[in-house]
């Protein structure tokens, strides 16, 4: 039986390693990154966004890197994370900048490489990418421990978990009593063959909330008037979502 993805986080906890968290869009990754912190207790979260354009992505890969060494050289016992959010947005050249910085300047002033792959740094990334040169070898070399995110499509079992913890998010946001979700909404939820993933299932579930009753319930005609034409797929191999 394949591991949920709480479990896998917390082996990585334990590893005491880098991560690296690949998965498609909308999987949850940056949440992933965030429970990775707080089963840590660090001290602070920093979160470095490679989606931006060409002049802040050199400036943002400077501004990690300092920060970084700062951390390594000046504070050994730092507790913080460091999370380079969606490094597939950074092209070769920069990728291959943030290669040579680590190898050259980081790993020089260390008396070891074992203390930059312990320094507390998480990474996601798309699986295409991931697999490619100078991406993977940014993975291999410095985020040792990787998890695959799956998408939501394979985790259909936490569907029902999933729902109820978006519904309660919503109404305790919005002060508005929903009671819960039917089953023939539950149903068409799991069905469904989520091409956003998790993020799209949040962001039809906020909809729902914004249009039930008050002390209603989400219902299964909310959840079909959101959801995109077409919601049960015929997989490979003739397997219908």
């Amino acid at each position: 039986m394949e591991k949920s993805i709480v479990a896998l986080l917390d082996d990585a906890v334990k590893t005491g390693l880098n991560v690296a968290l690949v998965g498609e869009a909308g999987t949850g990754k940056e949440q992933g990154a965030r429970f990775l912190h707080a089963r840590k207790k660090g001290a602070s979260f920093y979160r470095y966004d490679c989606l931006t354009d060409e002049v802040e992505r050199w400036s943002l890969v400077a501004a990690f890197l300092t920060e970084l060494e700062k951390g390594l050289l000046q504070i050994p016992n730092q507790k913080e994370t460091r999370f380079l959010k969606d490094i597939h947005f950074l092209d070769q050249k920069q990728i291959n900048a943030l290669l040579d910085r680590l190898h050259t300047k980081l790993l020089g002033n260390q008396q070891s490489s074992s203390v930059i792959l312990r320094a507390g740094l998480i990474c996601s990334c798309e699986p295409e990418r991931a697999k490619l040169s100078p991406w993977k070898e940014l993975i291999v070399q410095f985020f040792p421990h990787e998890i695959t995110v799956l998408p939501l499509r394979e985790r259909r079992a936490e569907i029902p978990l999933l729902v109820s913890e978006f519904i309660s998010e919503w109404t305790q946001a919005h002060q508005k009593v929903i009671s819960g979700i039917d089953e023939r909404a539950l149903n068409l939820l799991e069905e469904y063959y989520w091409p956003g993933n998790i993020s799209e299932l949040k962001s039809v579930l906020r909809q729902a909330c914004a249009f039930a009753d008050y002390h209603g319930i989400v219902s299964a005609e909310l959840i079909e008037k959101r959801i995109r034409p077409g919601a049960t797929v015929t997989a490979p191999g003739g397997v219908n979502f």
